[in-house]
């Protein structure tokens, strides 16, 4: 069956074009923290602890719910946060040498780049944000940093050889404009 027709009758797409961009509501979630380190102990270190600590993470509709932010420079290095959200029974001292927070949550704009990709990340980055300036939305200043990433598929070979690229989605806080 052609899922464009119905009982025989050719349908066709009707509405607007679907927009690069969707807006989420992300809920408040408990998670664990890096801190704010250096991206090389955050892929390192911090990485290699969540790998051993895997049964803490809680899982969502696409598995655990991660963001992690970069800042630009500091002292010619960057540095980062890389948070994950955690079982409800999980407690500080699960955590260890690492600390729980409560994340927030709220809306967000969010478009798809592709990871390891300075320039796909930035023409998405710039898009999200022209697009929020023509929306019925407007940016808002909630994080250490204006842009969360996350990696939606599990980073393995599998998607990235499917899709030729490993996907990470930008996520850049916003709330309905005031009128």
């Amino acid at each position: 069956m052609d899922l464009w027709q119905i009982n025989g009758e050719k349908l066709e797409p009707v509405g607007k074009k679907a927009p690069e961009v969707r807006v989420i509501r992300v809920n408040p979630f408990r998670a664990f923290t890096s801190g704010i380190v250096t991206t090389d102990v955050m892929f390192g270190t911090f990485v290699q602890w969540q790998e051993a600590h895997k049964h803490l993470l809680k899982n969502s509709m696409y598995g655990a719910q991660t963001f992690v932010w970069i800042d630009e420079n500091k002292d010619g290095r960057h540095y980062g946060e890389w948070i994950s959200a955690v079982e409800d029974w999980v407690s500080e001292d699960d955590v260890a040498t690492y600390k729980l927070i409560e994340f927030v949550g709220g809306l967000y704009a969010v478009a798809v780049s592709i990871d390891d990709d300075g320039e796909s990340l930035l023409g998405v980055y710039h898009m999200i944000r022209k697009w929020i300036d023509s929306s019925g939305f407007e940016y808002e200043e909630r994080h250490e940093c204006e842009m969360l990433m996350n990696i939606p598929n599990p980073p393995d070979d599998e998607f990235k050889n499917a899709l030729g690229y490993q996907q990470l989605e930008i996520f850049i806080p916003i709330k309905i404009r005031d009128k």
